[in-house]
């Protein structure tokens, strides 16, 4: 019998501790399944987060003398598991993040992977020094990332806020194994996060590179195309942002939740025929959940100019301002 994984045993755990089980079952159970995170999802999102907590907590434990380094060392599931007992991974812009990389990953397994590989290695190699620094750039920040099975996440893809949480949470969690007194860790923490740099994280990352294409007048409908073959879901979200004149994070949204018109929104935004339209509903639709591509193309077909312009405007509108609207009852 295969030995349990890693998320597996935090189950297990929380089963003998029975603490909140029932609560617990009590939303899982009514949640719509539609929403609810596959167990792929599930297991992809939590390697990735113990993958982030064991290398903050090895980065602070370089930093602190050896004899407290020695104390504090366990294993990053128990980190994990104390920081989710005491409810300091519950964040949503942490979650946030951690989806965002699982979805890429899911739409990235399906696409074609050799070919997105010596796409960016052509990147690398461009004429253009500004594109081929900025492919570098990003083959650099994938390679930091990725373990001989995944592209994970690292402390600069995530924004100051949960960065500075999870940081002094691990250092928190280590201090309490060692010597909660001691004035080490807190002073790792705050020397780790110096070094903090969300525009070098791998979303930022992403984005030069297609700036630097749309500087070279690179960004247009066999771009677009190439990278939905490929799988390539986040540089072919900036991509239609960049044409649709919408930001990132609202393009993000439209293509991961394709449903109900909004994948052919975005392409009616981004200026796409419906050649180009077609070609991505059936290349990436089945792993963006697009279970009727027939159905999609008869919603592109029915936008009209109007529509599209005054989606368009909704969208560059502050997406805390939308928010409030939306709950307001009125539409953003």
């Amino acid at each position: 019998m295969a030995a349990p994984v890693a998320a597996d045993r935090m189950v297990e755990r929380a089963r003998i501790s029975g603490g909140g089980r029932l609560r617990t079952a009590l939303t899982d159970f009514f949640l719509d399944p539609a929403l609810r995170l596959t167990e792929q999802e599930r297991a992809l999102m939590t390697a990735m987060l113990q993958g982030l907590i064991g290398s903050l907590a090895d980065e602070l434990r370089v930093r602190v003398p050896d004899h407290v380094a020695r104390a504090s060392e366990c294993d990053p599931v128990a980190i994990m598991a104390d920081l989710t007992r005491a409810g300091l991974l519950a964040e949503e812009p942490l979650v946030a993040v951690l989806l965002k990389r699982a979805d890429a990953s899911r739409v990235g397994q399906a696409g074609d992977q050799a070919a997105a590989k010596q796409m960016l290695s052509r990147l690398v190699s461009d004429s253009d020094p500004a594109v081929a620094a900025a492919a570098m750039a990003l083959a650099l920040a994938r390679g930091r990332r990725r373990d001989r099975i995944r592209l994970g996440v690292g402390l600069d893809d995530l924004p100051r806020s949960a960065a500075e949480r999870l940081v002094h949470g691990i250092a928190a969690a280590l201090a309490l194994r060692s010597d909660p007194t001691s004035p080490e860790f807190p002073a790792a923490g705050a020397e780790l996060l110096d070094r903090h740099d969300n525009a070098q994280g791998l979303d930022a990352t992403e984005r030069r590179l297609v700036a630097a294409l749309q500087e070279a007048g690179r960004v247009d409908d066999a771009l677009v195309l190439s990278l939905s073959a490929r799988g390539e879901a986040s540089l072919l979200a900036h991509t239609l942002a960049q044409l649709a004149d919408v930001p990132a994070d609202s393009a993000w949204e439209l293509l991961m939740q394709p449903g109900d018109g909004r994948l052919a929104l975005l392409l009616r935004m981004a200026g796409q025929p419906r050649s180009t339209a077609a070609a991505i509903f059936v290349s990436i639709g089945p792993a963006i959940g697009l279970i009727d591509p027939a159905a999609e193309i008869d919603r592109f077909d029915a936008l009209t100019d109007d529509l599209v312009t005054g989606s368009r405007h909704q969208l560059k509108r502050p997406a805390a301002y939308r928010h409030a609207l939306e709950a307001l009852g009125r539409d953003g």
